[in-house]
C-alpha cells in the first residue's frame, strides 16, 4: 500500500463547530470542538492508501505530531497554530521535546537521529544516521549522567538502543540564541553505546538510575541500570499476572495501568508501589481500558484526590471513546465516542484550560487526524457562549435553569437588534420601540448606555437618535467614556437642530460623517460657506473650533481658508457683514496667535491687512450702491478685532505676544510704506467719504477723492445743485455746513467756484432766452455775502456769456452798476 503525505493542515476558528459544540439537552456542561486538521495532500485516502502510525509527544506549549515522514511541530498557546511542516526521507518512529522543549528529537525508521531546534521560527535542523534501524510506536527516555545525556530508545518489542549525546551541559547552560553553534558539535559528537533487550517499551526512570520496564504480558518486569558502576545490568523488578497497558509519569511518581483496569502508584526514588486503584465500576465492568492521563498533574499525593482522570476506553460492544472521570470517586463526567488510537495529552492549554485531544481516522472523519479541544464549560461560560452564537431563547432557559443573569440576553439582543437598522423609517421605529423593551428590563444604567450610544452612531432618522439620547439622560450612567460619547452626541444634535429643520429635513449622511470622521466637521465647515449657508458654517466653529483649527493647522489650509472668504464674500455681496464678523471675531484671533513666532506673526497680519484691503477695494466694484460704507465697515475690522483681543484676560507672556500684535496691526498713517500704513490711509479716507455720502449727498469714487482738495470736493457738493429753484437752499443747508467744517470762506469760496462753473457752462449756441449756466450761476452769486466779490462774480459770468445775454444776467449787471461800494 502507499503512504500519503499528510502534509496539508486546516486551522479553524475559536468557536469551532458551534451546533455541535453546545447541547443543552447534555447533562454535562463539557463541551467539544476540532481546531486542526491534518490531512493527506489531497485530502481523500481509500484502500489504496495506508494511515499511519502517530508520534506525539507535548511539553509545555509546544507539541509535536509526527505523521509518517512527515512532522508538524505546533504551538497550543494562546490559540492552536502549526508552526512548522518537515518532511524525512523515512518515517518518523519516535519523538521528544528536551531541554524545556527548544530542542526537539525525532528518531527516524533508517536510524537517523534529527535534531530541531524549535526556538528558530524556521526550526534550523541537524541530522545524523546513528542506529541501523527503528520501528513505529518506540518511545524516548532521557537520563542525564554526568556531563553527557543518554537517550533510551525502545521500540514495542522492548528492543532498546542507547545513544549518548556527550558534553549536554553545555547545550543546558548556552544562551538559546546560539544553540545552532553548540548543536553542530553535539549532533557530530552523538554516539551509539549499546542495545538490549526490555520487557517493553513501557518504561520509566526509578531509583535515581534504574530504568525499569513493565512488562506488558504476564510474568517479570525487569530493571536495567544506569549507574556508572553497574552500567546496563538487568534485574527483576516484580511480577505481575495481568501485564501492564499504559505507564505515565506524574511528578515524583510512577503510574501504571494493568491490563486488569488497575491504577499503581510507584514512588520513582523508592520504586515501592504505595497505592492501587481499581477504575473498574463494578464488577461486571467489561470495557477495556487502553490508556490514561492525569490531567495537570503536579505529582503531589495529596492533590490526587482532586485531579480529573482521562481514559482511552474500549466498550463491550468495540466502540472507542475518551472518558473524563473524577478520580475521587470514578465517576464519568464526560465521554466522546473516538478512534481507537486517540492520545490524550496530560496538560491543558489556553486560558479556557483546553484538554488535548489527537484524535486519528475517527468514524465520522476517516481520512483526517483531527486536533481537538475539549473544554468543562462552567454554566457562565456556556451561558456566554449562547449568546455569542445568537441563540437567544435557549439562553433564556439555561439562564432560568441556572439562576443567571438573563439582562446579558437582553442586552445582546438589543445590540443585535440595532444591526438590522435599514432604510424604511417605519421598520427603523419599529426595531427601536423593541430595543428599548429589552432596555426597560436591563438595570445596568451603563449597559443602557452604550446600547443607546450603538444605536445613535447607526439609527439614520432623526426621531430615533433623539429618543435614544433622551432615553440615556435619564439613566444614571457612571461610566464616564459612555457618558462622554452620549454627551457629545448631544451636542453634535443640537448643532443640527440649530442649523437645519431636522424634523423635516435630517441628513442622515452628513450625520454618519461627523460622529465617525473627526475631518468632516471641517468639511461640513467649508461646504456650508460654499453653499452660502453662512449661519451653519458660524455655528461649526462655534461649536468646533479645535476640530476645524486642528485640520486646517495639519493640512495647511489656514491661508487656504481666507482665500476663499473673500472669493466667497466678493461673489455674495449680501454676506459681508457675516464674513467680516466671522473673521473679526473668530478667525482672525485664532489666526493671529497660532503660534509665538514673531516672524510667523508679522507675516501673517500682512496677510490679514492684505485679505481685508482685497475686500475692500472689491466691494467699490462689486456692491457701488452701498460703496464707501461697506468697504469701511471692512477696513475697520482690524481696529475692532485689536478691541476684542485687548480685553482677553491672559498670562503675562501671551500679553506680551500681544502687544507684538498691536505693534504691527496699529501702526498710525504716519508710516504710507507699510501695508498697514496704507490701509490706515485708506479707513481714513473711507470715513471722510462716508460723512460726505450720508451728510453731504456727495458720492465720489475712492480715486477721485484722493485726487481732490477740500475745495474741489466742495465744488462737487456744489454741482449736486442743478436747478435755480434750489440753489440758496443746497448752499444754505448742503454746502455752507461743510466749508465751516472745512474752513473755507464762502464767498472766496463761491467765487471760484462760479469762475469754474461759467467755464464750463458758457456757450455761444445759447439762445437769450435758454441760458442755463447763466443763470444758475448768477444764483449763486446772489448768495456771496461781499458785494466786490458778488461783482466780480457778475463780471466773470457776463464776460463768458453769449450776447444777447440772458434778462436775469442784465438785470444783476444793472444792479451792480447801482450797488454802492463799486467803483
Amino acid at each position: 500500500m502507499t503512504a500519503a503525505l499528510f502534509t496539508k493542515v486546516e486551522v479553524h476558528s475559536t468557536e469551532g463547530d458551534t451546533t455541535k459544540m453546545l447541547n443543552l439537552n447534555a447533562s454535562s456542561l463539557y463541551e467539544i470542538r476540532t481546531v486542526m486538521d491534518i490531512m493527506a495532500e489531497d485530502g481523500i485516502l481509500d484502500d489504496y492508501f495506508s494511515r499511519p502510525e502517530l508520534a506525539i509527544h507535548a511539553m509545555k506549549d509546544k507539541l509535536a505530531i509526527g505523521v509518517g515522514p512527515v512532522m508538524h511541530i505546533m504551538r497550543s498557546y494562546p490559540d492552536v497554530r502549526c508552526e512548522q511542516t518537515l518532511t524525512f526521507p523515512s518515517d518518523v518512529c519516535a519523538v521528544r521535546f528536551l531541554f524545556d522543549g527548544r530542542l526537539l528529537i525525532v528518531v527516524l525508521a533508517d536510524g537517523s537521529i534529527i535534531f530541531v531546534n524549535t526556538y528558530k521560527c524556521n526550526n534550523q535542523q541537524r541530522s545524523r544516521k546513528i542506529l541501523s534501524a527503528c520501528s513505529t510506536g518506540a518511545t524516548i527516555d532521557e537520563y542525564m549522567r554526568e556531563h553527557s545525556l543518554l537517550l533510551i530508545i525502545t521500540d514495542t518489542n522492548g528492543n532498546s538502543n542507547i545513544v549518548e549525546l556527550p558534553r549536554f551541559d553545555r547545550i543546558m547552560e548556552c544562551d538559546i540564541r546560539v544553540l545552532d553553534e553548540h548543536l553542530n558539535d553535539l549532533v557530530n559528537a552523538a554516539k551509539f553505546v549499546s542495545d538490549t533487550k526490555l520487557s517493553s517499551s513501557l518504561t520509566s526512570l526509578m531509583s535515581t538510575s534504574e530504568l525499569v520496564s513493565f512488562s506488558s504480558t504476564p510474568g517479570t518486569s525487569s530493571a536495567l541500570s544506569l549507574d556508572c558502576d553497574s552500567f546496563l545490568e538487568s534485574s527483576e523488578f516484580m511480577e505481575n499476572e495481568y501485564g501492564f497497558r499504559c505507564i505515565r509519569k506524574v511528578g515524583l511518581y510512577t503510574v501504571t495501568l494493568t491490563k486488569q483496569g488497575m491504577l499503581q502508584f510507584y514512588d520513582d526514588c523508592t520504586g515501592q508501589m504505595f497505592k492501587e486503584v481499581d477504575l473498574r465500576n463494578d464488577k461486571s465492568f467489561n470495557d477495556e481500558i487502553l490508556s490514561f492521563e492525569f490531567l495537570d498533574a503536579k505529582g503531589n499525593e495529596e492533590n490526587l484526590h482532586s485531579l480529573k482522570l482521562l481514559l482511552s476506553v474500549k466498550t463491550e460492544n468495540g466502540r472507542h471513546e475518551v472518558q473524563i472521570r473524577r478520580f475521587s470517586d470514578n465517576e464519568v463526567e464526560y465521554q466522546v465516542r473516538t478512534s481507537g488510537n486517540a492520545i490524550m495529552l496530560p496538560d491543558t492549554a489556553g486560558e479556557d484550560n483546553n484538554i488535548i485531544l489527537i484524535d486519528p481516522f475517527n468514524y465520522k472523519s476517516s481520512n483526517t487526524i483531527q486536533v481537538r479541544f475539549i473544554n468543562e464549560a462552567y454554566p457562565e461560560k456556556r451561558f456566554e457562549k449562547l449568546i455569542a452564537c445568537g441563540r437567544f431563547d435557549d439562553a433564556e432557559l439555561f439562564a432560568k435553569q441556572y439562576g443567571l443573569d438573563i439582562q446579558k440576553v437582553h442586552i445582546k439582543r438589543a445590540f443585535e437588534l440595532i444591526q438590522e437598522v435599514c432604510d424604511d423609517d417605519a421598520t427603523n421605529i419599529a426595531l427601536m420601540n423593541r430595543i428599548l423593551s429589552y432596555c426597560n428590563q436591563i438595570s445596568d444604567a451603563n449597559a443602557v448606555g452604550d446600547i443607546c450610544n450603538d444605536a445613535v452612531n447607526i439609527f439614520p432618522t432623526y426621531e430615533c437618535i433623539s429618543t435614544f439620547l433622551n432615553y440615556a439622560l435619564k439613566k444614571n450612567i457612571t461610566d464616564h467614556d459612555t457618558a462622554v460619547q452620549l454627551a457629545s452626541r448631544r451636542y453634535d444634535l443640537l448643532t443640527f437642530s440649530a442649523i437645519s429643520d431636522c424634523d423635516n429635513a435630517f441628513n442622515p449622511y452628513a450625520w454618519e460623517a461627523m460622529i465617525h470622521d473627526e475631518e468632516s466637521i471641517f468639511h461640513i465647515f467649508e461646504s456650508s460657506w460654499a453653499e452660502s449657508e453662512v449661519v451653519a458654517a458660524r455655528v461649526f466653529w462655534n461649536r468646533y473650533p479645535k476640530a476645524i483649527q486642528d485640520h486646517m493647522l495639519i493640512n495647511g489650509k489656514v491661508e487656504y481658508m481666507l482665500d476663499n472668504l473673500q472669493t466667497f464674500v466678493l461673489e455674495n455681496p449680501k454676506y459681508l457683514d457675516d464674513v467680516i464678523e466671522f473673521v473679526q471675531h473668530d478667525f482672525g484671533p485664532f489666526y493671529l496667535t497660532i503660534n509665538d513666532d514673531l516672524i510667523e506673526l508679522q507675516s501673517r497680519c500682512n496677510t490679514l491687512v492684505e485679505f481685508v484691503t482685497n475686500i475692500a477695494l472689491g466691494f467699490e466694484r462689486v456692491d457701488p450702491e452701498n460703496f464707501p460704507k461697506n468697504s469701511l465697515f471692512a477696513c475697520e475690522m482690524l481696529e475692532r478685532m485689536l478691541d476684542i483681543l485687548r480685553l482677553e484676560k491672559t498670562s503675562p507672556a501671551h500679553q506680551k505676544f500681544l502687544y507684538n500684535i498691536f505693534g504691527y496691526l496699529g501702526t498710525s498713517t504716519s508710516n504710507g510704506q507699510k501695508a498697514v500704513g496704507l490701509l490706515a490711509t485708506r479707513t481714513e479716507n473711507l470715513r471722510k467719504m462716508l460723512r460726505l455720502k450720508e451728510k453731504y449727498q456727495c458720492k465720489i469714487a475712492y480715486n477721485q477723492f484722493v485726487g481732490h482738495t477740500v475745495e474741489s470736493i466742495c465744488f462737487l457738493i456744489l454741482d449736486r445743485c442743478k436747478t435755480i429753484q434750489t440753489v440758496h437752499k443746497h448752499i444754505q443747508k448742503v454746502a455752507l455746513p461743510y466749508m465751516k467744517e472745512q474752513g473755507l470762506k464762502k464767498d472766496v469760496t463761491l467765487l471760484e467756484y462760479i469762475k469754474r462753473v461759467s467755464d464750463r457752462g458758457a456757450s455761444a449756441e445759447t439762445s437769450q432766452q435758454n441760458n442755463p449756466w447763466d443763470d444758475l450761476c448768477i444764483c449763486f452769486a446772489e448768495s456771496i455775502d461781499n458785494i466786490l466779490y458778488r461783482c466780480q462774480a457778475i463780471i466773470k459770468i457776463a464776460k463768458r456769456s453769449s450776447i444777447p445775454w440772458s434778462n436775469r444776467l442784465r438785470k444783476a449787471v444793472n444792479e451792480m452798476f447801482k450797488a454802492k461800494g463799486i467803483s
